[in-house]
């Protein structure tokens, strides 16, 4: 009740519906209770603040005002009202006595006096927000801190006593959490300030069993996971480690790991009986595996290890998961069949000893070998084709790399260019091209977006010479095209079958990815040709004033509004007069326009007697009233133009001289500004999509074209598709391209994400 009330009485202050609609009868005759206020605030006067005309309401707080002194006191004075008891707050707490008399627009004193005020006592603000053991922490200290400490953000002494657990009551209490929580914050910000290791701190006592979530138990002085007791002997051995002896630099793995061979690491099990290893039962008979097994630890740690005395025995045929048959002499894969290609045996037969010590000739190996026999392919003499199995390779790139000469890729290298020779680009994305319909396919798709059919289309081995410029190709791609829309010889949009008709879309369509990465670029030209009507959705029901908008572009809504008198907004109307054919006697006036702006009719019939005005905006003569006032000399303005309400009923009185008040010329109350500082909240509910969806319904008027452009231009990629403003075609090919980035292509704005784009593509030109 007390916050509405609060709402209430600062509206009446500085609301301007009155002064708009002219009601200050009504204003002298309602009041708080007429509204079903019931308080028991009384000012010095004695006066219930429930019974006071709203009209007084109005003039003392303007007087306060005008008397620049606008303070909680002054306020209780003049009303009654006490504004720190509306906020909910112990008024009677001497804290607030400062603030008290703190007039609002001193903001050194408003400053000062708000800065002393403990954060305890705000709490009732929070409406629970701050957990109660925050709130019990800052009653506690010896030192409370204040809103001053917050502003300057001193957190050792904002969170002095505080702990983790205060701050997230849903933190576990046992193991490491547990360890953490117990933290006080505030001594953990003053270890930081003085240098000290975060990490440290906050891991004090903690071990890695505890981040492997095991438990301790104290009795048995071991380590449990869940219910049962942890056995393995290198578990428990990382287990006991204090992480605060890592982060000091105190922690050695040679001493973890003594006696701890490769193989208990990798989770075999050593029969000391037997001296064998087993894995899960199975007896480990794998050379390589066994070798590893066999190392001790601490030799790959300390750096005793030789890789030479692992693979002494060992051929590479060993390595590779050959078993030798000693009594075929042959090698066989772990599926008994027998290793017939040349190139493999010879490998095979390979020490590791001396292939690691490079005591071998690759070329002995290598010589009258063709890239295409190491690749398992094989190339029939008589057809002069290559095959994978039974299958015939038709890839271009395949035939090109199986045809290179080992010995000349050895001495000479890979020539991209002759590999990709005879390709385009799509080749090597993986495109199929059918020449017949002279079309690309993606699978069983079309290609149909332009981007990437520009780019496939190119020559493959401009890649490989780096003549090919992606940035050009980017910067030529219109935004139509990245959504999906088509552009026919007239400069028409289509969306598939349908035409689009959308200004902003056409906009946005029209512009190409060059124009819009331009760092000058004008987002206001998006917005050229689009209405209000169009943006906002006015129909029949909409209110009055978005009706009289509806076909003004957005880039002239402030111009529309000053052109429109208070009538329009009122929901009046003006009478059109045709003159032609009328007599008139024309009024002779001392206002700098054209001459016959005001006259009377003369000709006999409906009009006579009738007065009529010419509008300058419109170019039309509409019915007006004649001058009331006493003097000789006119002006236009003293010839009122007469507004019908939608019945047909003449407005008078007040109304009629409201009505014929210009937006422009509202100087007095600053009614233009009024009107374009109200929230869009005022002419449309909350959108869920579009581009109104963006933009906070508490946007004024006058910066919705600025908060469009903003909002437009700053709003993330995904947002946009999401909410229908732009489509992606393409966005499958955009999440493949930023799959390894840190932020994704749909969290950009639209100009990060053509700037990014454009860069990706150079990067892979220059590559």
């Amino acid at each position: 009740m007390g916050r509405r009330i609060l709402a209430f009485f600062l509206g009446m202050i500085f609301g301007w519906i009155i002064l708009v609609g002219g009601v200050v009868l009504a204003a002298a005759i309602i009041k708080p209770s007429t509204f079903g206020a019931n308080t028991d605030y009384v000012n010095d006067a004695g006066k219930s603040f429930d019974d006071m005309p709203l009209l007084d309401i109005i003039i003392d707080g303007v007087k306060l005002i005008n008397d620049n002194n606008l303070s909680i006191n002054s306020v209780k004075s003049a009303f009654g009202v006490d504004l720190i008891d509306l906020l909910g707050l112990d008024s009677q707490n001497q804290e607030f006595d400062e603030l008290k008399n703190v007039n609002f627009a001193d903001q050194n004193g408003l400053k000062a006096a708000l800065g002393g005020i403990k954060l305890s006592s705000l709490a009732p603000l929070l409406n629970g927000a701050i957990n109660d053991e925050i709130v019990t922490a800052w009653k506690n200290s010896s030192e409370p801190p204040t809103l001053n400490d917050l502003t300057s953000f001193n957190m050792t002494k904002v969170l002095g006593g505080v702990t983790l657990k205060a701050v997230v009551p849903q933190i576990k209490t046992t193991g490491i959490e547990g360890i953490i929580a117990s933290k006080d914050l505030g001594t953990f910000v003053a270890s930081l300030n003085s240098g000290g290791n975060a990490v440290s701190f906050l891991l004090d006592g903690a071990r890695i069993g505890d981040v492997m979530n095991f438990t301790y138990d104290e009795n048995s002085d071991a380590w449990v996971n869940g219910d049962a007791p942890v056995t393995d002997n290198l578990v428990l051995i990382v287990a006991d480690v204090e992480l605060s002896d890592i982060t000091d630099g105190g922690f050695s793995v040679n001493t973890m790991l003594k006696d701890v061979k490769v193989g208990e690491m990798m989770g075999y099990d050593f029969d000391e009986q037997t001296q064998k290893w087993f894995d899960e039962q199975k007896e480990i008979t794998d050379k390589v595996q066994l070798a590893i097994a066999n190392i001790k630890a601490t030799q790959l740690t300390d750096g005793s290890f030789s890789l030479n005395t692992l693979t002494n025995g060992l051929k590479t045929g060993d390595v590779l998961g050959f078993v030798y048959d000693e009594g075929a002499g042959t090698w066989k894969t772990g599926s008994g069949a027998a290793v017939t290609d040349a190139l493999t045996v010879k490998i095979a037969d390979l020490s590791m000893t001396e292939l690691l010590n490079g005591d071998f000739s690759v070329n002995d190996v290598i010589d009258g070998m063709k890239i295409g026999d190491v690749m398992g392919y094989t190339f029939d003499e008589e057809s002069g084709k290559w095959f994978d199995g039974e299958a015939e390779i038709t890839d271009k790139m395949t035939i090109n790399l199986a045809e290179r000469d080992l010995m000349t890729v050895k001495d000479n290298g890979l020539d991209l260019a002759e590999i990709v020779k005879g390709m385009k680009v799509g080749d090597l994305m993986g495109y199929t091209f059918n020449a017949t319909q002279n079309k690309w396919y993606n699978g069983e798709s079309e290609v149909t977006d332009t981007l990437t059919l520009k780019l496939i289309n190119k020559d493959a081995a401009s890649l490989a010479d780096g003549s090919l410029d992606f940035a050009s190709i980017a910067r030529d791609i219109k935004m139509g095209e990245l959504m999906g829309y088509v552009c026919d010889d007239d400069g028409k949009w289509f969306d598939g079958e349908t035409e689009i008709t959308d200004r902003l879309t056409l906009n946005i369509a029209s512009k190409t990815l060059g124009e819009l990465s331009e760092a000058n670029f004008d987002f206001d030209v998006l917005l050229e040709g689009v209405t209000f009507g169009e943006l906002i959705g006015v129909t029949a029901h909409s209110p009055v004033i978005m009706q009289k908008l509806a076909d003004t572009e957005i880039t002239r809504l402030e111009e529309k509004l000053n052109e429109m008198y208070i009538g329009d907004l009122l929901d009046y109307h003006r009478r059109e007069i045709d003159v032609v054919g009328l007599q008139l006697t024309w009024e002779t006036v001392t206002t700098d326009n054209e001459s016959n702006n005001i006259g009377k009719i003369t000709t006999t019939g409906e009009y006579q007697g009738l007065y009529i005005r010419y509008d300058t905006i419109t170019k039309k003569f509409y019915e007006a009233q004649s001058c009331k006032a006493d003097h000789t000399q006119h002006t236009d303005e003293c010839f009122d133009y007469q507004y019908y309400d939608k019945n047909g009923n003449k407005a008078d009185g007040i109304n009629n001289i409201v009505s014929n008040l210009s937006v422009s010329n509202l100087d007095s109350s600053d009614l233009t500004d009024k009107i374009m500082n109200l929230p869009l909240s005022e002419f449309y509910q909350s959108q869920q999509s579009g581009v109104l969806s963006l933009i906070d319904t508490d946007t004024s008027l006058s910066n919705l074209p600025a908060a469009l452009t903003d909002a437009v231009s700053n709003a993330a990629m995904g947002t946009l598709i999401e909410n229908g403003i732009i489509e992606i075609q393409c966005a499958e090919q955009l999440d493949a391209i930023y799959q390894n980035d840190e932020k994704s292509w749909r969290e950009m704005s639209i100009t990060e994400f053509v700037d990014s784009l454009v860069s990706k593509l150079a990067s892979v030109s220059v590559s």
